[in-house]
Order: C-alpha cells, then structure tokens, then sequence
C-alpha cells in the first residue's frame, strides 16, 4: 500500500498529470517527473470537498504538502510570502525569516 496516498485517486493522477499539461496548479510551474505529482482537493475534504474531477487538480507534492487543508487563495498568499519573505511549512509560516536579499 502506497503510504499518503488514496488509493482511489490514484487511476485519476494520470488522467489529471496529462490534461493539466504536468503545470502544477498551486505554483503553476511545469512537474517534471510524474513521480513527483500530487493530486490535491481544491476545496479540502476537511471543508467539504469531494473526490470529483472538477475538484481535483495535479500539484506538486510539496506544493501539496504546504497547501495543507487551506483554500486555493490562501495558498497562493503563502506561496508568495514563502517566495518573498518567510519559508512556509504545512500551511503555516515557520518563525524563521527568509534572507529575501539572497535572490539579488
């Protein structure tokens, strides 16, 4: 058994990774390797999502893993604190502050 992943997703992945054109839905940068995709609820199911294709999209596992159970806009937000500022750690942001001047 695959450990974190439901087993009912998993015939969807594919499906998912080739109609996205493998862009990651979180931080739409292009998933390299399958291996390293996820399929994520847009609406969580902790918040009522379900398992239909239209909430469904392709991620990356660690874009995934940082989304946690928060919505598509509050995942974005973090995903550009943790660009610009802070690291981001399952959907929380962690107390140490990113060097933002290291990317100049």
């Amino acid at each position: 058994m695959m450990k974190g992943r439901h087993w009912c997703l998993l015939g969807k992945r594919w499906k998912l990774w080739i109609a996205s054109n493998k862009i990651c839905g979180i931080c739409e940068k292009v998933i390299d390797d399958y291996e390293e995709s996820s399929v994520d609820h847009i609406l969580p199911k902790s918040r009522g999502g379900k398992d239909n294709t239209e909430n469904l999209q392709i991620t990356h596992l660690k874009c995934n893993n940082q989304k946690g159970n928060l919505l598509p806009w509050q995942a974005k937000v973090l995903l550009f604190i943790d660009r610009h500022f802070f690291k981001v750690r399952s959907g929380r942001l962690s107390k140490r502050f990113k060097d933002h001047n290291s990317d100049t």
